[in-house]
């Protein structure tokens, strides 16, 4: 609910995930070095269904940040939870529910690696060592966040992105097409970005959205 939000002060206007897919293509995102990878369609932020913890469900612009945080305080969000799937030896389960049905199960890829005589060795091994090793939760962080600035030109329909990022012609080409431009159409300025450690590398639903606004 964004009544309350459009009307608070300094707010230019606030988006809903069912109003930028008007305007942003949803994204396939997957690798090609995965073989048989799987990825459902992904709009640049949630539609009917946030899948992941912290997935934006809305976008708020005013006239400062301030009163933009203010605004989306106002954002009321109605949640019905669903059983969440966390645990990768049991995903592939029966009884475990399919994140996205349209694909048929929740194995993203797997890949197999067939090297040497391994049943042999293991039958000839005076000492075989068996370990379970898990490991919290983790992610790459960079000193410089994510950042991103769409400059739209009316005039001539052309976007200038600056973004911090480590692929500007990767981000080039996926704006273009998820935009509905020609990559003509689409300049990508990255200046000094520090660190990236592979978090830097992808394209993120959030600054899309930015720039779709």
């Amino acid at each position: 609910h964004t009544e309350e939000a459009r009307k608070a002060a300094g707010v230019l206007a606030v988006y809903t995930g069912e109003q930028l897919m008007r305007t942003v293509k949803p994204m396939h995102a997957t690798l090609v070095h995965f073989k048989g990878m799987k990825a459902a369609m992904q709009p640049c932020m949630a539609v009917d269904r946030a899948l992941w913890q912290g997935e934006p469900v809305v976008a708020v612009v005013a006239e400062s940040i301030h009163q933009a945080i203010d605004a989306a305080q106002l954002v009321e969000v109605s949640y019905e939870p669903q059983t969440a799937v966390t645990d990768m030896e049991t995903a592939l389960d029966p009884a475990t529910p399919v994140i996205h049905p349209e694909l048929g199960d929740n194995l993203c890829f797997s890949r197999e690696i067939d090297e040497g005589e391994f049943e042999e060795s293991v039958k000839s091994s005076a000492l075989l060592v068996e370990r379970v090793f898990r490991f919290p939760r983790h992610t790459g962080v960079c000193l410089e966040g994510r950042s991103v600035i769409g400059d739209y030109s009316r005039a001539d329909n052309k976007l200038t992105v600056y973004i911090s990022h480590q692929a500007p012609n990767m981000v080039q080409d996926c704006y273009a097409r998820l935009l509905g431009l020609k990559e003509s159409q689409v300049r990508v300025v990255c200046k000094d970005i520090g660190g990236s450690y592979g978090i830097k590398t992808h394209v993120y639903g959030d600054e899309l959205a930015t720039c779709a606004i």
